[in-house]
């Protein structure tokens, strides 16, 4: 293949799927799950992110979305796929816990992980896009048999932040 200029940059997996979707870059290698070298991973949970409200029939408007991270961009480009145009947004707001403390205080909409939304108390609206699933991983250096029972406590609890939730 004859090429006239080839530009390879390096840059966060979240980052270079922005770049595709935004058509400033024509290919990105990315890594599905990097490997956690001289760390353990250990899931914690799964769940999903979504737009949430506190009203139950929240109608379509501007929503308020965290700064582009791999599952907005995802939510973004469904969303265009399904209803030929961009989705409105209101704001940005750097902070998941920000956006869903404003959505649970006013007629807002906001893109969420599940944890949050259900410790906020507010229900998915009707008119979006299927769910994004993500996984909650706790990375963690092995160290002596003390800190092992106590990173089992920690993992014990963080289950209970991360139950099933219903999709």
């Amino acid at each position: 293949i004859s090429l006239d200029r080839l530009t390879f940059l390096q840059m966060r997996p979240d980052q270079a799927y922005a770049a595709v979707l935004q058509g400033t870059a024509d290919l990105a290698l990315v890594l599905d799950n990097a490997p956690w070298k001289g760390v353990t991973a250990t899931e914690v949970g799964r769940g999903h992110f979504q737009l949430y409200s506190k009203k139950e029939n929240a109608s379509l408007k501007p929503v308020l979305l965290p700064e582009d991270q791999m599952e907005v961009l995802a939510l973004q480009q469904s969303w265009e796929q399904i209803h030929g145009y961009r989705l409105p947004v209101s704001s940005r707001i750097p902070s998941w816990s920000l956006i869903a403390q404003i959505c649970s205080e006013s007629d807002e909409i906001g893109f969420l992980p599940d944890f949050l939304a259900k410790k906020f108390c507010l229900i998915p609206v009707s008119w979006q896009p299927a769910f994004f699933p993500y996984r909650a991983l706790a990375i963690y250096k092995k160290m002596n048999p003390n800190f092992e029972i106590r990173t089992k406590r920690i993992l014990l609890a963080l289950d209970k932040v991360f139950e099933p939730t219903t999709i």
